[in-house]
């Protein structure tokens, strides 16, 4: 999550030699190399962001089923930050809180993702 996504990807490019790519089924993300399997993604921040909200990070985790996990991870004590959707690209999406207060992602898609 970033403000300034060009300098973001520019930054990842030189340091890491990720690349830029696009998926037909997952979108746009931040690859290892040229032939690299998929690292991050690369989200351009708009005015849902207050000001005050630093560019940052979100760890996402792949889940087999997103709604599944939100259901056992709410009986294990998370607290739901953002409800379980549906993606454009497809896919499902959502995040919470572990009960210390970290928050993270969850990801799921219908059939695998290579």
């Amino acid at each position: 999550m970033t403000r300034d996504k060009a300098a973001a990807v520019a930054f990842y490019e030189a340091v890491f030699d990720w690349r830029l790519r696009e998926d037909p089924d997952w979108g746009e993300h931040l690859a290892l190399g040229q032939d690299g399997g998929e690292i991050a993604g690369a989200t351009q921040m708009g005015d849902e962001f207050p000001p005050e909200v630093p560019p940052h990070w979100v760890v996402t985790f792949m889940v087999d089923d997103a709604d599944a996990f939100m259901s056992k991870a709410e009986g294990l004590g998370a607290a739901p930050q953002a409800p379980v959707e549906d993606m454009v690209m497809g896919g499902r999406v959502g995040s919470l809180a572990d009960p210390t207060g970290a928050s993270f992602g969850i990801l799921s898609f219908a059939k695998p993702f290579n």
